[in-house]
């Protein structure tokens, strides 16, 4: 989900019937209205979006078969269109993204915990920076003064 232009844009996820979805769903709360936007060029669900300048970034997830994706697409609210740029350097869902310096950083996920990836939109390109310390998925991410933190999520699982 992320909150653009005075609307909640709901991405991807699951269907009513289970299956993962290429619909993006917009909320209009003065209205009170939901509407169709434009479907995501493939089905993704569990992938993060966050909004920089006027473009809503979605990156990674699992697809309709459940394997892990790296890809990774922009949604440009002027011509609302979706474009698929440079994928993830390592494929993963619930993984976090976040903003810091005006690049997009691709944090944790299940595949590669402890990953960080940095996106630089200039280039379309993405870099490996230092690995999290602790292996993190479904986790969140906010970016305060300059610096950004990360809460919550998994860890890891105890099997025995």
């Amino acid at each position: 989900m992320v909150w653009a232009s005075g609307n909640l844009f709901v991405i991807g996820g699951k269907d009513s019937s289970g299956q993962t979805s290429d619909e993006m769903n917009v909320y209009n709360p003065i209205t009170n209205q939901w509407s169709v936007g434009n479907s995501l060029p493939a089905p993704v669900r569990a992938a993060d979006a966050v909004l920089l300048g006027n473009k809503i970034y979605l990156a990674g997830g699992s697809n309709d078969s459940s394997d892990n994706i790296s890809t990774f697409y922009v949604y440009d609210l002027s011509d609302q269109n979706w474009v698929q740029k440079a994928s993830l350097l390592t494929k993963g869902h619930g993984l976090a993204l976040e903003i810091l310096d005006d690049k997009l950083w691709a944090i944790g996920g299940y595949h590669d915990k402890k990953r960080v990836e940095i996106y630089e939109p200039a280039t379309d390109s993405w870099s490996s920076s230092n690995n999290l310390p602790h292996d993190r998925w479904w986790h969140r991410s906010w970016n305060y003064a300059g610096g950004m933190y990360i809460i919550g999520g998994v860890s890891g699982f105890n099997n025995s």
